[in-house]
């Protein structure tokens, strides 16, 4: 995280893990959350997050790629 932070920082979007697979695994441990009758509301919004990301076409970009998800929501005045 400390080698990805500063990455971030200087706006290198190199990938390392696809975001596709990202949000595989959040949902997948969202899932498990939900059938053991845990709550995850931080999963549930890194979760949609991610799924903006790809839906914006940034699949195949790593997790960084949620800053552009951000920067949507933000040009389109949501919170």
């Amino acid at each position: 995280s400390r080698v990805k932070a500063a990455k971030l920082v200087s706006r290198d979007f190199t990938v390392q893990a696809a975001i596709t697979d990202v949000l595989k695994n959040s949902r997948l441990t969202a899932e498990v959350a939900r059938e053991a009758g845990i709550a995850s509301p931080l999963l549930d919004v890194c979760e949609a997050l991610y799924g903006e990301a790809v839906a914006q076409g940034h699949g195949q970009s790593d997790m960084a790629a949620v800053i552009r998800a951000i920067e949507a929501r933000t040009r389109a005045g949501k919170r």
